[in-house]
C-alpha cells in the first residue's frame, strides 16, 4: 500500500446500523445554548448538558449523538447552515441554534478518520484494533465545507474504557491503514442518556 494516501473527510459519518442495510437514521433536534463559545460542525460528537441542550464532546465525555445538520440565528432569521458559528446568540426560542443529530446508540455505526499513521504500521496491526476502545480528538472544523475536524485518536487504542469501540476497518477506497486518515468503523462505547449500553471494556 506504499504510496497511497487517504482522503481527509472530517468528523464522524453515519455508516449504517447493526439492524440492517439502507436504514436512514432519524435526525433528533437539540438546542445549542445561546452564546455557546465553540463552533459546532457536521460530524461533531456532542454530549448532553443538564439544561437539555448539547455541546461538543471532548475526549472522555459520554457521547449523545453526532451532528448531521445545523440551523442558527443569522440576522434575525433562523437559517440552515453547515455549521453553527461560535458565540451565536439568540433571545427568542424560534431563533435558537439547533443541531440535528444522529443518535449515537451502541447500534449505530460511524466511519471516522484516524488522526495519524505512525501508531499502526501494518494491516495486521490495524485488524488487531477491532473490539478495542479509542477516544476521539477535536479540532477546528472547516467553515467552507462545514465538516468537523474530529478524528479518532488512534494512539489511545486499548481495552480500557474510552468513548468509541472499533468494530472494523472501513472498505472506503483508498484506505491505507498505515498512513494518516485511515478510516475505521466505530460505535459509541460510552453513550450519554441512551439505554442499552454494553460493557465498556474492550477485547
Amino acid at each position: 500500500m506504499a504510496g497511497f494516501t487517504n482522503k481527509t473527510i472530517g468528523g464522524f459519518r453515519y455508516w449504517g446500523s447493526v439492524f440492517g442495510e439502507n436504514i436512514v437514521p432519524r435526525l433528533l433536534e437539540r438546542q445549542v445554548a445561546s452564546a455557546y463559545g465553540t463552533a459546532v460542525f457536521c460530524g461533531d460528537p456532542v454530549n448532553c448538558v443538564s439544561d437539555g441542550s448539547v455541546d461538543v464532546a471532548a475526549a472522555g465525555q459520554a457521547i449523545w449523538g453526532v451532528v448531521a445538520r445545523c440551523q442558527y440565528n443569522k440576522s434575525g432569521k433562523l437559517e440552515e447552515s453547515n455549521h453553527i458559528p461560535a458565540s451565536t446568540t439568540y433571545t427568542q426560542d424560534y431563533l435558537r441554534s439547533q443541531a440535528h443529530c444522529i443518535a449515537a446508540t451502541p447500534y449505530t455505526i460511524f466511519e471516522v478518520d484516524a488522526d495519524e499513521g505512525t501508531s499502526i504500521t501494518t494491516v495486521a496491526a490495524a485488524r488487531e484494533l477491532i473490539w478495542e476502545n479509542c477516544d476521539h480528538a477535536t479540532g477546528t472544523g472547516d467553515t467552507v465545507s462545514g465538516r468537523s475536524a474530529a478524528v479518532l485518536d488512534i494512539s489511545t487504542h486499548g481495552t480500557g474504557a474510552a468513548g468509541w469501540r472499533i468494530i472494523g476497518i472501513s472498505d472506503a477506497t483508498p484506505n491505507n491503514v498505515t498512513v494518516t486518515r485511515a478510516k475505521y468503523l466505530v460505535v459509541a462505547n460510552e453513550t450519554d442518556a441512551w439505554p442499552g449500553t454494553f460493557s465498556t471494556t474492550g477485547v
